[in-house]
């Protein structure tokens, strides 16, 4: 082929002719900037020419017919950049046209020697032909040496597998254990590494460590789940974020979410049971429950469908999203690491024996985390348990002490809130990772496909199928609610209230808590016909068994040392005193709850959210959290104020209703009812309170209504009842006072001999039929008489006094109906000495109690609870802390004085709903009624005095004397200086008004016995006429002295009667025709058989005495007519 050369023109290299070209590319490029900034969609690589020219056609809004001129602008400056180009340029085109010939040529070279080539290959391919055996030979020797090369690195693959899993478990990755285990296994049996005599060793340690997979899967789920080795993962910066804390209680108080603000400054702050209260009031349990529960609910509603998905489906690499949410957080981190050693166990085909195990070491692993928290708390605060160990040596309960200690060390709060925080934060984080396990099981068993265990990866040879959810998650709530129940209640209940209230008689007959049964019984379970020495001899391993098996388990060296453990002198177990078995930090304390209460309901809320799969309802479906929480204070807390009521009742005010003995005439009360006095000044201002029941000026009451009124004001003021009404507290408060008025009703009707009389409001439980009912009882239980008596005491007319008086002494007397029988008295129907004091002191004791108690009660319908759209809306947790909330006042003294000052200088009430505040009424109408019959029963026992010796006087005095009487009867100086003694008691004891109330009428009852008394006398005389005369004036001046006015003691009707006897017939028929003194028919025919008695009464007297008589009555008869 001819060679041809082709000649290039160069340029002309003037100045002038490098400015022109550099010009022209300059204008070009210009025309491309425009173009780039203005129309970009020009030099786009999709552009289209059509799309483009519609849319310059296009004259609506969208279109670009309004930059029409533009284009054709830009368009003319292209053409004019270009042609100035070409023209500036065309030696340059030329030469690119003398290039390609060039190229041309040298393509054509190229392939003469690509043919020289092929010629040299061929010939090379048939010499290697001619030599194939030697190769062949080579490549076997190659391929022999591959496979020992191969089974070599297997070889060094599985004996690195050891190393392989000490660093996994120590990365805490046991998850990925199982795969190494299943790939080792599937490389000896690739290359059959197990014939190999050196690997066997190998072969017995895969073995092993399959075996041990199971059990270092248990181990992590249960340090996972308990929190057990290192209590937080956090790092400085990622304090702030959700979860990072792993729920640790240090970690909550080092937090910066400001959701958590409240409860650092509550567990920061609050140094004494003041500050506490103050800072709880502030505590927001809805926001600090929101972050306790935002990682488990993100991880359950987000990251574990997503987690399960990947896994469950065996993709392959790693998925970037997983592992940045498995990073997130510490909490995140730890529910990741529970689902794969969850999955793993699945793998194995061994996951419903991990859930049982979990499920049944439950209960002993919380024992061990309560008691691992209990042994921080005690490193943490050794100078408070240091001083409440020195204060439990001055601890002296009194009477403020109604519900709790009022002692109560403000080191205590210290402890409490430290112990019951870790202890309810990390049970809520228990349970929260028990909830993943079960959400976790739930996916496993809902028929998601998971690769079975390799071939030589140990697995039990019949594995449960796992048909249903096999893990309950109720059951574990049952565990940890009967474990949190028991250490609060041990924290709650001392012991001194528990053997006290074992040895009240009055207390046994009510329904306890098992825990309350379990706790006074000291006697769970034990065993039978066991015999053992004492510890000082056991044997010692069977006490190191014992303390591994039991956390807290202690045996005492000595009979007589003390500790807050579980105190035994054998080594055999004998009873269940407290299933945590840990010790007691502080003293046992109803005002204890007060600062357990915020961490309870923190713990209720997040269980109830929990068991609720998060659900932010007012009314929730699950009420198992919120039943735990109500059946806690109202069977153990509740119970236990309650019992701490009836202990200080027993302790200050009796009242174990027993039956006193009657064989030595002495009263019989309510045995058990403290009957000791106490003076209060009668001025209400003063208020002062001695021990001196003499002193004049000083009401003396029983002591046991001051004690009353100081229990009452101080269970008031703990239990925050003076505010608004709330069931629990205020129920409780009025049962104490409905006891109390209960125990004064059944003393009243003992002391009073009532007999069947039953009060409607307050039942006696004593069984008064074997005592026999005295006068003054049966005359109270006639309703006329009653009301009666009620008018006279309340009347202040005379005349209106004068008619009820003698309508009252006929019902008394019976007079008209059988005259005799109402002197058949006997001594037992008067009230003694001791029973008229007691008598008083009841009288006095139930009025003053009516100048207070009636300003107790304040009704009370607001309910800051009501649904109304006016009303405030709260949470459930909300609402169960306003429920509960006592102590709100702290430990404030209460100063209780006589009057009725102290109770609203102090704002101290019990409020009440309309409902309770008419049973309250109710016993202020018991007080009342006590109070008015106690007066009527002073009234009516003075009668009964003057109908006995009155009656003794006419049954036992001679009528017939021989000579006349220098004095009154014996039987009548008794009454005068019983009514003397009367007098003076009722003179010092009650008001002028009361002593009153007792004397009024009593001459007119006194005129009525006399001559009704007179029908007892079978004969008289003229000295006996005398001598009843005498009685009579006897009777007239004592009263007179006595009277503040002498005039109006008159016994004229009694002394005109008996006058009657010494007039003639005619005399005595002229009187009896006037009457003045209104006698009836009986008393004067009674009048004419004792004028006639001397004579006839033997039953000697002549006929004519007999007709006299007949005769006298008859004309008495028609006179009266």
């Amino acid at each position: 082929m001819v060679n041809r050369r082709l000649s290039f023109n160069m340029p002309p290299g003037g100045a002038q002719s490098r400015r022109a070209i550099d010009e022209s590319i300059f204008e070009l490029k210009e025309v491309q900037n425009t173009l780039k900034y203005d129309w970009p969609q020009f030099l786009q690589d999709d552009a289209n020419p059509i799309e483009t020219a519609v849319s310059l056609l296009d004259d609506t809004s969208v279109g670009l017919a309004h930059r029409y001129p533009e284009f054709e602008h830009v368009m003319k400056s292209t053409e004019t950049a270009l042609r100035h180009v070409v023209n500036e340029h065309h030696e340059l085109f030329n030469n690119s046209i003398g290039s390609y010939h060039l190229l041309l040529s040298t393509l054509q070279d190229s392939q003469n020697d690509s043919t020289a080539i092929k010629e040299m290959l061929e010939f090379t391919t048939k010499e290697t032909n001619d030599r194939s055996d030697v190769l062949n030979d080579l490549s076997h020797s190659s391929a022999r040496y591959s496979e020992m090369i191969e089974v070599l690195d297997a070889i060094s693959e599985v004996t690195a597998i050891p190393d392989k899993i000490d660093q996994l478990v120590i990365d805490k990755k046991m998850h990925e254990v199982y795969d190494v285990i299943s790939n080792g296994y599937k490389v000896a049996e690739k290359y059959n590494l197990w014939s190999l005599s050196a690997m066997s060793s190998m072969q017995n340690y895969l073995e092993i460590q399959s075996n041990n997979l199971f059990d270092m899967i248990v181990d992590e789920l249960q340090n996972e789940i308990y929190q057990k080795g290192s209590t937080s993962r956090t790092t400085e910066t990622d304090k702030s974020s959700i979860g990072a804390f792993n729920l640790s209680w240090q970690a909550l108080a080092d937090s910066n979410n400001p959701k958590l603000a409240s409860f650092k400054t509550l567990i920061a702050e609050s140094h004494n049971l003041e500050q506490y209260i103050y800072n709880s009031a502030n505590l927001d349990i809805t926001d600090i429950v929101d972050v306790l529960c935002e990682p488990v609910e993100l991880f359950i509603n987000k990251q574990l469908p997503k987690v399960h998905s990947h896994f469950s489906g065996n993709e392959g690499g790693v998925n970037y999203s997983i592992l940045l949410d498995s990073t997130s957080n510490a909490s995140a981190a730890s529910f990741h690491y529970i689902y794969m050693l969850l999955h793993t166990a699945a793998r194995l085909s061994r996951l419903h024996q991990v859930v049982e195990i979990l499920v049944n070491s439950n209960q002993s692993e919380l024992h061990g985390m309560i008691s691992r928290a209990t042994e921080t708390v005690k490193s943490r605060n050794g100078l408070a348990l240091a001083k409440l160990a020195k204060l439990q040596n001055y601890d002296q309960r009194t009477i403020a002490d109604v519900v709790g200690n009022s002692n109560f060390s403000d080191s205590a709060v210290v402890v409490l809130q430290d112990l019951f925080g870790s202890i309810f934060i990390q049970t809520l984080a228990v349970l929260q990772r028990h909830k993943v396990v079960s959400e976790i099981v739930n996916l496993i068993e809902q028929g998601q496909t998971i690769s079975g265990p390799t071939k030589g990866v140990t697995t039990s040879a019949a594995a449960h199928l796992e048909n249903s959810n096999s893990y309950k998650l109720v059951t574990v709530w049952n565990i940890m609610k009967k474990e949190l129940q028991s250490i609060m209640v041990n924290y709650i209940n001392d012991d001194s209230h528990v053997k006290a209230d074992a040895n009240n008689e009055v207390l046994k007959g009510k329904n306890k808590s098992k825990i309350y049964d379990t706790l006074s019984k000291k006697d769970a379970f034990h065993f039978v016909d066991v015999s053992y020495k004492k510890s000082t001899t056991a044997n010692p391993d069977l006490q190191t068994i014992l303390q591994d098996m039991f956390p807290g388990f202690v045996i005492n060296e000595t009979e007589n040392s003390k500790s807050g453990l579980i105190d035994s002198s054998s080594p055999y177990i004998q009873n269940e005193n407290f299933n945590a078995m840990v010790e007691v930090l502080v003293p046992r304390n109803s005002y204890n709850m007060r600062i357990i209460l915020e961490f309870l309901l923190i713990f209720v809320e997040g269980s109830q959210r929990l068991l609720n799969n998060f659900g932010h309802s007012n009314t929730p479906t699950n009420q198992l959290a919120l039943q735990f929480f109500d059946d806690f204070m109202k069977i153990s807390f509740l119970a236990h104020v309650r019992e701490s009521l009836d202990l200080s009742f027993t302790e200050y005010i009796g009242g174990a209703f027993i039956h006193a003995e009657h064989d030595k005439g002495g009263i019989a009360h309510v045995a058990g009812l403290k009957l000791d006095l106490i003076s209060l000044t009668r001025n209400a201002d003063v208020a002062l309170i001695t021990n001196n029941a003499t002193d004049s000026g000083f009401t003396v009451i029983y002591e046991n209504a001051l004690n009353f009124k100081k229990l009452l004001l101080n269970v008031c003021s703990v239990l925050n009842t003076s505010l608004t009404y709330r069931p629990e507290f205020s129920d409780t408060v009025l049962h104490f006072v409905e006891s109390f008025a209960g125990v004064y009703s059944h003393f009243y009707q003992e002391l009073l001999s009532t007999g069947s009389f039953q009060n409607s409001a307050y039942n006696s439980t004593i069984d008064s039929s074997n005592k026999p009912i005295s006068q003054i009882s049966r005359w109270m239980r006639i309703p006329a008489l009653i009301q009666l008596s009620t008018q006279i005491l309340g009347s202040t007319d005379t005349k209106t006094v004068t008619a009820l008086t003698a309508k009252e002494s006929q019902i008394m007397v019976q007079a008209g109906e059988a005259p005799t029988k109402a002197f058949e008295i006997s001594k037992d129907d008067l009230l003694d000495v001791d029973s008229f004091n007691q008598v008083c002191y009841l009288l006095l004791t139930t009025s003053w109690i009516l100048t207070w108690l009636p300003l107790v009660q304040k009704e009370s319908n607001y309910d800051v609870l009501d649904d109304d759209s006016d009303a405030i809306k709260l949470s459930v947790v909300d609402r169960l802390r306003y429920n509960w909330s006592f102590l709100e006042n702290g430990r404030n003294a209460i100063n209780v004085n006589a009057g009725n000052t102290d109770i609203s200088q102090q704002n101290i009430y019990l409020a009440l709903s309309s409902d309770k505040i008419e049973r309250f009424g109710e016993m202020i109408s018991n007080f009342e009624s006590i109070r008015d019959n106690t007066l009527l029963a002073l009234r009516y026992d003075l009668r009964c005095k003057a109908i006995y010796y009155i009656g003794r006087s006419f049954k036992e005095s001679d009528w017939m004397p021989t000579t006349e009487p220098g004095d009154a009867d014996a039987p009548i100086g008794m009454l005068n200086k019983e009514v003397f003694s009367i007098d003076a008691k009722v003179s010092k004891m009650l008001s002028p008004s009361e002593r009153e109330g007792i004397f009024v009428g009593l001459p007119a009852f006194l005129n009525q016995l006399l001559i009704q008394g007179s029908t007892l006398v079978h004969k008289m005389n003229s000295n006996g006429i005398k001598r009843i005369l005498l009685n009579i004036f006897t009777l007239q001046q004592m009263l007179r002295n006595l009277s503040k006015n002498p005039e109006t003691v008159d016994f004229t009707r009694s002394s005109v009667y008996f006058e009657l006897f010494t007039m003639n017939e005619f005399n005595l028929l002229n009187y009896v025709k006037t009457n003045e003194q209104k006698y009836s028919l009986g008393e004067l025919n009674n009048m004419a058989r004792l004028i006639y008695s001397e004579k006839l009464a033997d039953g000697n007297g002549t006929q004519f005495n007999k007709t006299k008589q007949s005769d006298l009555l008859k004309k008495i008869a028609e006179l009266v007519k």
